[in-house]
């Protein structure tokens, strides 16, 4: 199971503790307690025109130093879904903070995201800064715009120019 989370970090910290084996083996007996495992998912990328919302891709982040991060299961989940997965670390430009409690990453004013190295189904892409990270984020839907969209509205997106992007 991953890590218990014990500070507030986005997490809904109910679920985030019930579903652990021994919150559950209050309800049932512990061996099944302990298979019963989740993910979450960081980000679920996805189309937003209205009538579609359909997803394009799933991302799992994480720091570049911190502990590897397996995502079998989002790779699976994203195979099922016929979509692609990607594994997104990040570097930060000045030293990460540390939450005295939990010794987990905090968010710090001023500090920000310096590059991404993205790792996806054919292996790494190139080292993005945050502009291109951006970008990238937003070509993740041009394969779903041209094939699958079910909104008229997707040719215009088609054809959004590069600098009309930066808006």
């Amino acid at each position: 199971m991953s890590q218990r989370r014990r500070c507030k970090r986005g997490h809904d910290p109910y679920m985030d503790q019930w579903h652990r084996a021994e919150s559950v083996q209050r309800f049932i007996d512990r061996r099944r307690a302990q298979w019963l495992t989740q993910i979450d998912i960081d980000s679920c990328e996805y189309c937003f025109l209205s009538g579609c919302l359909q997803p394009v891709a799933l991302i799992e982040t994480k720091l570049i130093w911190s502990v590897d991060k397996t995502i079998t299961v989002t790779q699976n989940l994203a195979k099922r879904a016929g979509i692609p997965a990607y594994l997104v670390e990040y570097e930060t430009t000045l030293p990460t903070a540390k939450c005295d409690t939990c010794h987990q990453p905090v968010a710090v004013e001023g500090n920000d995201i310096e590059y991404f190295i993205i790792t996806g189904p054919d292996g790494p892409l190139p080292e993005k800064d945050p502009a291109e990270y951006a970008e990238w984020l937003w070509e993740l839907r041009y394969d779903h715009w041209r094939n699958e969209c079910i909104n008229p509205a997707r040719e215009k997106m088609l054809n959004i120019p590069t600098d009309a992007r930066k808006g």
